[in-house]
């Protein structure tokens, strides 16, 4: 068959697409075996940190209930946490609790109130790492890192609540209500999730939100980047092993057989 100038310059376009890189806008990134990263570590667009905000914190195999963490930050410009375009779903976003009405305790819940910035909560993520398991592989541990920024509930005494996959996590957000991230400061912590929250699709869905049990949902917040870190084992092989008893039952049962057709050829 002949191309055409028309065909070639199709053929052309589409290889550009197939070769073309996963778009920066995903920002997901890989941190090494195991682990991934989602969104950018900027404190939610104020700037980089002065040293790693990671240092010292566990990325993968705690076991459920596990907190480990990084050096709070020193603080930096609110009014420079805003997303750009290519930010990871739910990140570098201020957020207010679901319940604000029109009571700002802090400056990211004023930005809300004057319009100048932010959304209502609840703050929602969904963290595919179906990459780090592949074929032939089931996950042993699920490690969930989140880059905390201004939460303040012993404060301000507005609690928050989290939920992965849609079910309560006690121990997730506990820690969120005792950490004093103010100037606004951030965190970044670690959290061993049990393995018996996660789904088949292998997509976390995190929720944070803020005002509950009476709150006015006045505490702004939000998230710089979050990490899943996964260990993993082989899936284990059918077994064709056969118990003891199970042999001696076969064994035993063959010898009844046998006497019964002696007897009966006898007879």
């Amino acid at each position: 068959m002949n191309l055409t100038p028309k065909m070639m310059v199709g053929l052309a376009s589409l290889s550009l697409l197939v070769l073309a890189p996963i778009p920066s806008h995903a920002q997901v990134t890989s941190l090494g075996p195991g682990v991934l990263e989602y969104g950018d570590e900027d404190q939610s667009g104020a700037g980089p940190y002065p040293s790693d905000p990671k240092a010292g914190a566990t990325l993968a195999g705690l076991a459920p209930g596990a907190i480990t963490q990084g050096p709070q930050s020193a603080g930096h410009d609110e009014f420079k946490t805003r997303p750009s375009g290519g930010d990871f779903a739910g990140t570098d976003t201020i957020h207010v609790g679901s319940t604000f009405t029109t009571l700002a305790h802090d400056g990211y819940s004023y930005q809300f109130l004057t319009g100048q910035a932010g959304v209502k909560g609840p703050d929602t993520f969904s963290l595919d790492y179906s990459s780090l398991l592949p074929a032939g592989q089931t996950l042993q541990t699920l490690t969930l890192g989140i880059a905390a920024d201004d939460f303040q509930a012993p404060k301000y005494g507005q609690p928050f609540t989290a939920t992965i996959n849609g079910i309560f996590s006690a121990g997730l957000t506990n820690k969120l209500n005792n950490v004093t991230l103010t100037d606004p400061s951030d965190l970044f912590f670690t959290f061993g999730v049990d393995p018996a929250l996660l789904t088949s699709d292998r997509v976390l869905k995190l929720s944070i939100d803020e005002g509950g049990e009476g709150g006015d949902g006045g505490d702004g917040y939000a998230v710089d980047f979050l990490t899943v870190g996964v260990t993993s084992a082989p899936v284990p092989e059918a077994s064709t092993t056969v118990s003891l008893g199970l042999l001696l039952a076969l064994g035993f049962g063959g010898l009844l057989v046998a006497s019964r057709r002696r007897k009966v050829a006898a007879a």
